[in-house]
């Protein structure tokens, strides 16, 4: 089948969707890759075709909006933020993203990525979206953005006010692509994708664990959560010979990376990350990310790194302290290493309370409360507690036994195949 995915945004966006991708490839289907251009050389390391859009998430962020979003971390600015960034950039992503998936028999589509649904409406052939975090409606548990359980229905309207505030961003620029790109009938009040979807009834594919997350009983059956969308370290890819050196040199280090979270004081925010290492008596693995965490730090107990698959960097490592991204701590629950979250924004409140709830690691330190001090007894209670790394090795194991790429392949085959229509 030729396939194409549509998944735009961050690396952490991206790379669970150039996972299922490439294990399609192995399956022996055509896949095409739809996503930001910056990413177009990593993408071709797997071996898959590649069409660029041009939008820079990166750059986003570093404006003077995205940089007032990221620090503050509260949810009224994340609004803003969407609210007055989405509509600028999201026409040219649908132009782009339109003109890339002529071809596509099959579109799997980030919900991020929305406008896939449209995309395959107007192509008149088969779709499916794909979601990375836990934000179905459900009586269990309210949305990620909220941190307190309100108990069964207050719990279902939170997940339903999520969706609400998600489509307002998204829905002029959506019915303008619809009605005067694409000549489909817009989306009517009340009605959004999500209910469309529901209605349908359409595999709604989660990379999501059963072992960090239980399936909530009322999830309807056409959600799929088998596991994590886990990427390979690419088979051409050879670390970095002073990185093998420093690892093997010592006690396993800690590593220290805040993925995407730019940050304009990053110097600072790397010497203070070296002083809670040095505090805590651990050598570091920083990785600069976006933010170039600690450009100019040279020390003999500390590796700068640009990057390097946590597939394989995790597991020889005595803990990951990160921002709590959502594909970050699925690699570092995989590891089976404890983990220090300092969440900055968005969902990773969520993962860090989750990390601590499954005693994996210590409650969440976030951003705007970080000191060296408060990171190196963090640091220090997640290498030394023994508690704290047998429950880490064994949640690790028992979410490596998961295969949830080769499940959300079974889904797409048998939705989207020859023989669906049966």
């Amino acid at each position: 089948m030729k396939i194409t995915i549509l998944a735009t945004g961050s690396r952490g966006d991206v790379q669970p969707f150039v996972a299922v991708g490439f294990g399609l490839q192995q399956a022996g289907h055509e896949v095409t890759f739809v996503s930001n251009a910056h990413f177009e050389t990593w993408v071709h390391s797997y071996g898959l075709n590649f069409r660029p859009v041009h939008w820079n998430a990166q750059a986003a962020l570093q404006t003077e909006q995205g940089q007032r979003m990221v620090q503050s971390g509260r949810m009224l600015e994340v609004i803003r933020y969407f609210l007055q960034e989405v509509p600028r950039h999201i026409a040219q992503l649908q132009l782009e993203s339109w003109a890339a998936c002529q071809d596509a028999e099959i579109l799997f589509y980030s919900l991020l990525s929305s406008w896939g649904y449209d995309i395959a409406e107007k192509l008149k052939i088969p779709s499916l979206p794909g979601l990375l975090h836990p934000l179905i409606p459900t009586r269990a548990f309210p949305t990620q953005f909220l941190r307190v359980n309100l108990g069964g229905p207050l719990n279902l309207m939170t997940h339903y006010f999520t969706e609400q505030a998600f489509w307002q961003v998204v829905r002029r620029p959506t019915n303008t692509f619809r009605q005067q790109v694409l000549s489909l009938p817009p989306f009517r009040f009340p009605e959004t994708l999500f209910s469309v979807l529901r209605r349908q009834r359409c595999p709604l594919l989660c990379s999501l664990s059963p072992t960090v997350i239980a399936r909530p009983p009322d999830w309807p059956e056409w959600v799929q959560m088998k596991g994590y969308w886990f990427l390979p370290a690419p088979a051409e890819w050879q670390p970095l010979a002073d990185l093998v050196n420093f690892i093997q040199s010592g006690p396993a280090p800690v590593y220290v990376g805040f993925g995407s979270m730019t940050n304009q004081a990053a110097a600072a925010m790397g010497r203070l990350v070296v002083k809670a290492l040095r505090l805590s008596g651990q050598r570091g693995v920083l990785v600069r990310g976006w933010g170039s965490l600690g450009v100019g730090e040279v020390a003999d107990d500390i590796f700068f790194l640009d990057e390097a698959p946590h597939d394989w960097l995790f597991p020889q490592m005595a803990a990951v302290v990160h921002h709590g991204g959502a594909g970050t701590t699925a690699a570092g629950l995989h590891a089976g290493v404890p983990a220090v979250i300092v969440p900055h924004m968005q969902d990773q409140p969520y993962w860090g309370q989750r990390v601590y709830e499954m005693g994996v690691g210590p409650r969440p330190i976030p951003y705007g409360k970080l000191t060296a001090e408060k990171l190196a007894q963090h640091i220090t209670m997640a290498v030394r507690s023994q508690v704290i790394r047998d429950r880490a090795e064994q949640m690790g194991r028992k979410i490596r036994r998961e295969d949830g790429v080769g499940q959300a392949i079974e889904v797409i085959e048998h939705y989207a195949g020859p023989d669906r229509h049966l």
